[in-house]
């Protein structure tokens, strides 16, 4: 049970991680569900930023939703990090 909570709580931060760095998601997600959330992860990581258009935001407005954007990840991993430290602490006894 702790193993399948820690591979989704994971898996979310995958994603938020791959739709931090401009790409999907939510098929990140599906691929961390699918594959390992360790193995997408380094994926994600390695592919890096999407480059940004000319068209996009401007820098100040693009920094400040990517520093969301990475505090909300942290935030998620963190979560996930006391959850499945917690679950397990109950399952130790």
């Amino acid at each position: 049970m702790i193993i399948l909570l820690a591979w989704v709580l994971l898996s979310v931060a995958v994603g938020f991680a791959a739709n931090t760095r401009g790409r999907d998601g939510m098929m990140w997600f599906f691929i961390a569900l699918l594959i390992s959330p360790l193995i997408a992860g380094a994926m994600v990581l390695a592919l890096g930023w999407v480059p940004q258009e000319a068209t996009s935001l401007p820098p100040e407005e693009q920094r400040a939703r990517n520093s969301t954007n990475a505090r909300t990840v942290l935030i998620a991993l963190s979560v996930a990090l006391v959850l499945c430290a917690s679950f397990f602490m109950i399952a130790m006894g």
